[in-house]
C-alpha cells in the first residue's frame, strides 16, 4: 500500500493545511472544521482544497501566508514556519493556543464575584471579597527571588538556560508529556519549566503565598498557572540576561528572532521578555 506522505509534493504546505484546521478549531471552540472552511481561509475551490490537503498544491507566498495569519489570530512568523518546514504542525498549534495566563484578568475575578453573589447572597461579604482578591495576588519578587537561588545552585551565567542541569541539582523534578527529541524545542522547553515551577514553588522552604484556601476552585488554578508562568519567564530568560543580549544585539537585527534564538524560547514569550524589559527599572 503506498504511504499518502511519501507521495506528497508539498508536505509542509499539507502540515500546514492541517495547523489551519486544528487553529481554526480553537479559534471557533468547536473540534469539527471542514476542509472547504481551511480552503475558505484563501478563497480556494474545493479541488484546489483537496490538493493544499494532500501536499499537492504549494501554498508559500507571502500573501498567502499573511492572509493566513491574520484570519487565524496567529504571529506571521508562525505561518511562514510551518509552510516552510522550520516547524511541524503539532508544535505550531501548542504555540497558537498560547501559554496561558500571565496576568489575573479582572473581568475573570468579578465575573467570580458576581456569581457567588447570586449563588450564595447569604454568606457574601465585602470581606469574603477581600479575602479572594488577597489570594489572588501574585508575589513576584518571592518568585524570582526563588529562580535566582536556582540559577546560583547551577552556575547559571549564561543563555541558554540548560534544564537537565536543574534536574541533577533539584530531587522531584520530572517532566511529563513532553515528546522523546523535542526537549530543546521552544514550546516544549518552557513548559518543562512550567513543570519544573510547580515543583519548586510547593517545596516546604519555598513559595508561601497566604490566602489560597478562600479561593474557589478556578480560582486557585488560574493562580497556579500565572505562578509557573513568570518562574518559568524567570528562569528560562531572567531579565539581566536579555538586557544583556538586548545590548549586544545592538539596533541592526531583528531583536525578536535574534533573542528568539539565542534563549531556545518562541517569539511569542520573547516580544512579552522585550515588554518587561522595557517597562521594568533596572535594578
Amino acid at each position: 500500500m503506498t504511504d499518502p506522505v511519501s507521495t506528497q509534493r508539498f508536505p509542509e504546505s499539507a502540515a500546514l493545511f492541517q495547523f489551519c484546521r486544528a487553529v481554526l478549531g480553537i479559534r471557533r471552540g468547536s473540534a469539527r472544521v471542514m476542509d472547504q472552511d481551511v480552503g475558505g481561509l484563501l478563497d480556494l475551490d474545493p479541488a484546489d482544497c483537496s490538493h493544499w490537503k494532500n501536499g499537492k498544491k504549494q501554498i508559500h507566498s507571502i500573501y498567502a501566508l499573511q492572509s493566513i495569519a491574520l484570519q487565524l489570530q496567529c504571529d506571521d512568523a508562525l505561518v511562514a514556519a510551518v509552510a516552510t518546514g522550520l516547524l511541524d504542525d503539532v508544535e505550531a498549534v501548542c504555540e497558537a493556543r498560547g501559554y496561558g495566563a500571565f496576568v489575573i484578568d479582572p473581568v475573570v475575578l468579578e465575573h467570580t464575584f458576581t456569581e457567588m453573589r447570586r449563588v450564595h447572597a447569604g454568606q457574601w461579604s465585602r470581606e469574603r471579597e477581600g479575602a479572594i482578591r488577597s489570594g489572588c495576588l501574585i508575589d513576584r519578587t518571592a518568585i524570582e527571588k526563588i529562580v535566582a537561588g536556582v540559577h546560583e545552585k547551577i552556575g547559571c551565567s549564561e543563555v541558554p538556560v540548560f534544564l537537565p542541569e536543574i534536574v541533577r541539582a533539584f530531587s522531584g523534578i520530572e517532566f511529563k508529556n513532553i515528546p522523546a527529541g523535542r526537549e530543546s524545542r521552544p514550546h516544549y522547553r518552557f513548559e518543562m519549566a512550567r513543570q519544573a515551577g510547580s515543583v519548586l514553588l510547593a517545596q516546604p522552604a519555598g513559595y508561601r503565598p497566604q490566602g489560597r484556601t478562600s479561593l474557589p476552585s478556578h480560582l486557585h488554578q488560574l493562580v497556579r498557572e500565572v505562578e509557573q508562568n513568570w518562574f518559568a519567564l524567570e528562569l528560562l530568560a531572567p531579565l539581566r540576561l536579555v538586557r544583556a543580549e538586548v545590548a549586544r544585539a545592538g539596533v541592526a537585527r531583528d531583536l525578536v528572532n535574534h533573542l528568539s534564538e539565542v534563549f531556545w524560547l518562541s517569539r511569542q514569550i520573547m516580544n512579552r521578555r522585550i515588554k518587561d524589559v522595557i517597562s521594568s527599572p533596572v535594578g
